[in-house]
């Protein structure tokens, strides 16, 4: 196929020449056509091929490499040996012309219906790395097909490169160009590239032309942003488009989706459901295979179309519907839909019949039987007031009889007062044979008696626990008692103890004769101190007067005695309530046998607390008592009163184990002088560190320093108001200065233990790493005594022991 140009009009021989190869196209018969046939346009019957182009100058100029595809002639000036051309200025005007006749020739092979992919094949670009002289062609064919109708498109037309968008050919199949204008909302004319082979000879000619591409993310990305929201137009443009289309689609998007890897498609409202209407992938359901038959819940939950799961891309349309949340109809998305149409949070609901809202309640409380989480009933309003006819909240609901004598109707109708009214639950529930009923509604927070709630002991009692942070840091209170969280979802207002109502005092009363003993300490712990006090509940109770005698009047509780309680508080202090709030004291003090007991625990400096706990034998026969107190009196007479103990445990014993072993190998190493005596030098600094490591272990709460032997208080305090002790060596022989080896002793023990220890220090050392207890055993002095620690010198003792060895 030869094309030429003059380019003298005064000579006949001075003309440029291109010549591109023709082959027959390939015979869907059994033998190839090799015979032209008149009649049959060439497009049909032939198609451009690659060659090794030559530059001829009325001859073959047999030693230039031109790179190119298809011939070309001119009258170049060659060189003496006529094999080759020079590069110099005529020879570069006249291959510029050379480009413009292939630029030109372009339309004439479009007109022919050559201009093909296989043309394309034909056509100079990057990977041919064209010489300077060669390269105007490239640029030549590259500009006229950017600005022309020239490059060939998806639809067998031509456009120019500027109106081309280049993709996928799974997206060029589903998707059209009017689609691609609508997605891209673009308003001028734009069409598909042909498609071209990746890394073909089509695909790096198209490259150079700068056609814009379009990938799987582009795809994702603009449903994302037209199908994300509600949209008229968006919505118009998907229902226009058929069954057959958009299963087509949904395999397209699954397979954009597997390529992305891309969550964003669950976003889009574009599944098309039985109503006409489109939704996102987790609003919608499958229908059943028997959708037709079945009427199960069609009321309730937005089915995909059914037609969309018939025929041979059904699997696929499924797999990807399912990708983006779609799922069958189960018991919870049965629930969900129930409670989001009949029993929504806020208070204008749809009314319900009795009868149906049973069939739902049986529904909630098998579920919730089986589940054992009532997370999925969270903010509805699912029962019935004492109305019958008001929907409300767990939380704006109590129980009581016909299902459990709580005592709380008559309380809510004595305590007006109350910042928010509870209501009854509804009696219809009662004989409806729904198993568990009442264990759902309690688990759901409807109220069934007061409630003991717990708080951090230095928010609630900040005058005696103070600290930001601790281990331990607890105190408990009755919500709505005095002190309250008015965030909690169980919060029904503030009531007072004072309010003289028997309904109160008698919930109280209950609550407490059951709670444990926990709740009636308060504490808080740190690595360090440990305090205890009563807990809240405690102090509110002890002081108040709200327990009413046999008269109806309210006395305190330690104005009150067993045998002038209310019939209607039965006397139970098993755990120890009763006793703890100061039920009966005044009673107590009274007894002839409690001054006494008072006065001589006074004088062994014991707490008033050991007399109130003897006084508890005021019930025992009068003989009886006077035993126990004799061998009471003779106990303490006998008795050594010892300062508590401190306690010291590590947060993490596996980390400080790991450091203490850690810092052994960098700990100096004993050494010694030779002077006038052996002195040891090696242990001044591991001393000072020692001090100050057994003063935090061995000082108890109270700020005493006691000693690991004897147990004792250490004898002095020092001018500094500190108390004097003597650190000792435990592990005489080993070889490191560390401050975990020594022990806090008072000067009688340090003494013994430096000069009168029995034990020898392989068999010390073996019962500190033995030991079951926070003591060891040892012979001291000719008695047997024991080393008592705190947990963390034990672990550090038995680290510094473990690890030595290595």
């Amino acid at each position: 196929m030869l094309f030429a140009k003059q380019i003298d009009p005064n000579s006949k021989i001075k003309n440029v020449a291109i010549a591109f190869k023709l082959d027959f196209l390939e015979s869907s018969g059994a033998k190839k056509v090799t015979l032209f046939e008149d009649g049959v346009s060439i497009a049909k019957q032939m198609k451009v091929i690659q060659i090794d182009g030559q530059l001829s100058v009325f001859f073959p100029a047999e030693k230039e490499t031109t790179k190119l595809q298809f011939h070309i002639h001119g009258p170049f000036a060659s060189t003496i040996a006529r094999d080759s051309i020079p590069y110099n200025s005529d020879n570069k005007k006249l291959i510029n012309e050379v480009g413009t006749l292939l630029a030109e020739s372009l339309y004439s092979i479009k007109e022919l219906g050559l201009l093909t992919v296989d043309l394309l094949a034909a056509l100079p670009n990057d990977i041919d790395c064209l010489s300077d002289f060669y390269k105007p062609l490239q640029i030549a064919v590259v500009k006229e097909m950017k600005a022309n109708p020239l490059v060939p498109t998806h639809l067998r037309s031509h456009a120019s490169a500027a109106q081309l968008y280049q993709g996928p050919s799974a997206i060029r199949e589903v998707i059209s160009d009017e689609d691609l204008k609508f997605l891209i909302h673009w308003n001028g004319n734009i069409q598909w590239a042909v498609g071209v082979m990746q890394n073909s000879r089509p695909e790096r000619f198209m490259r150079s032309l700068g056609i814009t591409e379009w990938s799987w993310e582009n795809l994702i990305d603009v449903m994302w942003a037209n199908f994300r929201l509600h949209n008229s137009g968006n919505e118009q443009w998907i229902h226009s488009k058929s069954d057959d289309w958009l299963q087509r689609f949904y395999i397209l998007l699954k397979k954009a989706s597997d390529e992305q890897g891309s969550w964003k498609l669950e976003d889009c409202r574009i599944v098309r459901l039985q109503s006409g209407e489109y939704g996102r992938g987790n609003e919608a359901f499958f229908p059943a295979e028997d959708e037709k038959k079945s009427k199960k819940n069609n009321e309730l939950f937005p089915k995909v179309k059914l037609d969309l799961l018939k025929g041979s891309r059904k699997a696929k349309v499924r797999e990807f519907l399912e990708s983006i949340g779609v799922k069958d109809v189960g018991k919870e998305e049965e629930l969900k839909s129930i409670l989001n149409t009949y029993y929504p949070s806020y208070d204008t609901v749809e009314a319900i019949s009795h009868n149906k809202h049973i069939t739902h309640m049986k529904k909630f409380v098998l579920h919730w039987n089986t589940q054992k989480s009532a997370n999925l009933f969270s903010g509805f309003r699912i029962f019935f007031d004492h109305t019958g006819q008001i929907l409300r909240p767990p939380a704006e609901l109590y129980l009581d009889l016909p299902y459990n004598e709580t005592g709380l109707e008559a309380y809510f109708d004595a305590a007006r007062k109350l910042e928010i009214r509870k209501h009854k639950l509804w009696d219809g529930y009662k004989n409806q044979s729904i198993k568990h009923f009442e264990e759902f509604t309690k688990c759901l927070g409807i109220m069934d008696g007061l409630e003991i709630r717990e708080h951090k002991a230095t928010a609630t009692q900040s005058h005696i626990f103070s600290g930001r942070s601790g281990k331990i840091n607890r105190d408990y209170y009755i919500n709505g008692l005095g002190w309250y969280n008015k965030g909690s979802s169980s919060y029904f207002g503030m009531f007072s103890l004072s309010a003289d109502s028997i309904c109160l005092s008698r919930l109280i009363w209950k609550l407490m004769s059951n709670t444990t003993t926990d709740a009636l300490r308060a504490v808080y712990k740190t690595s360090h101190t440990e305090k205890n006090a009563p807990s809240l509940i405690v102090n509110q109770l002890r002081e108040a007067k709200w327990i009413p005698d046999k008269d109806g009047k309210f006395r305190r509780p330690a104005e009150m005695a067993k045998a002038t309680l209310h019939k209607d508080f039965p006397y139970d202090d098993r755990n120890g309530w009763l006793t703890t709030i100061g039920f009966g004291d005044a009673e107590k003090k009274k007894t002839e046998e409690y001054k006494t007991l008072k006065e001589l625990c006074t004088k062994r400096g014991l707490s008033e607390d050991v007399a109130e706990l003897l006084s508890e034998m005021a019930g025992l026969p009068r003989e009886e008592q006077k035993e126990r107190i004799k061998n009471f009196r003779k106990q303490l007479q006998e008795a050594k009163l010892k300062s508590s103990f401190p306690e010291k445990e590590s947060p993490n014993p596996e980390r400080r184990s790991k450091k203490v072993a850690e810092n052994l190998p960098d700990a100096p190493e004993k050494s010694y002088e030779i002077r006038e005596r052996s002195v040891r030098v090696s242990n001044g600094e591991a001393k000072i560190a020692a001090k100050e490591y057994l003063q935090d272990c061995y000082t108890n709460p109270d700020g005493e320093m006691v000693c690991q032997i004897c147990e004792d208080v250490m004898p002095f305090k020092l001018d500094d108001g500190s108390f004097y002790f003597e650190t000792v060596e435990l592990l005489r022989d080993f070889p490191k200065e560390c401050a975990e080896k020594y022990l806090a002793l008072c000067p009688v023990c340090s003494a013994k233990f430096q000069y009168a220890l029995g034990t020898k220090p392989e068999a010390l050392s073996s019962a500190i790493l033995n030991t079951d207890s926070l003591t060891s055993p040892l012979l001291l002095a000719r008695e047997n005594k024991t080393i008592r620690f705190v947990k963390v010198h034990l672990e550090d003792i038995r680290t510094l022991l473990q690890n030595v060895e290595r």
